[in-house]
């Protein structure tokens, strides 16, 4: 991964699949194992627990029930998210979202001597697997999500963005940005933008109620309107990815919007293979620096929830 003062748009270098190399299948129940031994203090039971090494890195997250459950920025006491998850749809028929009883979810852990993780969520009837990685990038605030999905070409996906700034889903204000495609949130000097490396095709930014984009593409299988922008309240973004089958995402927190979002579009710049790369390395160098060999992701889980200064 290059550095903040390193990369350049346009020559990033292509890092061959490190999942190739990985031993995929991790005694998951270690994970389980780990969580109930350590004094977490989050709202629900969680799989799988991140964050970069480097102190720059001030984001925290959290995988459950086969999505992105919490988001903590600036430090573990505040949560800024609720869930981040997409919905399939033909667009005319069907869509199923990943917290639908009836999708099958996996959870992966792909390095043993780094928290990182994977997500398989599949839907037999509809014929659809959508893959997640996801790390921590090193030296911002800024959680990526490679995404892979696998479903037939007529197939449409939705990224739903469900923001909670400052532990709680009141007074957040939202909106969407043409364009690239940029979702903005903020509420005081807590700012996160979600921006996709290949674009939105729609956006629909509303207060959570009947009428609002998620209810609306649930119900008729698309957005029947696009809405720029909701003030002050429980907001929820949704927005249609221009390219589903692979594609990167980016959630940023920062202390001002301009600033979240800038931070998102650097860390797009960097191809995903070299930044999880980098991020694990910071996990495995902390490991061998502390000389520790023996079960290695307790000791990853305990390091991850100190506070960073």
């Amino acid at each position: 991964m290059k550095s903040k003062r390193q990369i350049t748009k346009g020559k990033r270098q292509k890092v061959g699949s490190l999942f190739s190399q990985i031993e995929r299948k991790v005694n998951s129940a270690l994970i389980t194992f780990a969580f109930c031994f350590l004094p977490f203090t989050f709202a629900h039971a969680q799989q799988g627990f991140g964050t970069s090494t480097l102190p720059d890195s001030k984001v925290w997250f959290t995988l459950r029930d086969g999505l992105l459950g919490e988001a903590h920025y600036p430090n573990l006491k505040t949560n800024n998210l609720s869930s981040l998850y997409f919905v399939v749809t033909d667009g005319k028929s069907f869509a199923v979202s990943e917290r639908d009883a009836d999708v099958t979810k996996q959870f992966v852990p792909t390095n043993p001597r780094a928290l990182s993780f994977q997500q398989i969520t599949s839907h037999a009837k509809r014929k659809f697997t959508l893959t997640k990685r996801y790390c921590a990038y090193p030296d911002y605030s800024t959680v990526l999500i490679d995404v892979e999905l696998r479903a037939p070409a007529n197939y449409k996906l939705y990224v739903v963005f469900d923001p909670a700034l400052a532990n709680t889903e009141a007074n957040d204000t939202a909106a969407a940005f043409g364009g690239q495609g940029a979702f903005s949130v903020y509420e005081g000097d807590l700012c996160a933008a979600l921006i996709a490396a290949q674009g939105f095709a729609e956006m629909n930014a509303d207060l959570v109620g009947t009428n609002d984009g998620l209810q609306t593409l649930m119900q008729k299988f698309k957005l029947a309107k696009t809405s720029p922008r909701a003030d002050n309240g429980n907001v929820i973004c949704v927005a249609r990815l221009k390219r589903a089958k692979n594609f990167l995402l980016a959630l940023s927190f920062a202390d001002t919007p301009e600033k979240a979002l800038i931070e998102a579009e650097h860390c797009l710049e960097a191809d995903f293979a070299d930044t999880l790369a980098e991020y694990e390395k910071g996990w495995s160098d902390w490991l061998a620096q502390k000389g520790i060999t023996t079960d290695p992701l307790a000791a990853m889980l305990r390091q991850a929830r100190e506070e960073k200064r």
